[in-house]
């Protein structure tokens, strides 16, 4: 019975805030590239959007790997890490967007 209950335990508060932070990070990534494309100044810099056929599919990959990280990171992160491996990889994370809206501010 106690199984059960930890299978069907809600999330943390603090967890809940991390995989949203998380999420946002990756959102912001992938709406700040796209701005920045179809303003006509920049182009893809990821060779593998070449190969895969375009923008769009990049993304929907991007977002699929987004899916895969928060699940895998459910399944083998102890719940007591959990929130601090969601808020590092969303600190690295944020990385992308500011720099696309660095450039997108400047360029």
């Amino acid at each position: 019975m106690s199984s059960q209950r930890d299978v069907a335990r809600a999330l943390e508060p603090g967890e809940t805030r991390a995989i949203l932070l998380f999420a946002s990070a990756e959102f912001l990534d992938i709406a700040t590239t796209l701005i920045g494309l179809r303003s006509g100044r920049f182009v893809e810099g990821n060779p593998a959007s070449n190969l895969l056929g375009g923008t769009e599919v990049l993304m929907a990959l991007k977002l699929l790997v987004v899916i895969s990280i928060l699940l895998l990171v459910h399944r083998f992160v102890s719940p007591g890490r959990r929130a601090g491996a969601l808020i590092l990889m969303a600190a690295i994370a944020m990385a992308a967007p500011i720099l696309n809206a660095a450039h997108l501010l400047t360029g």
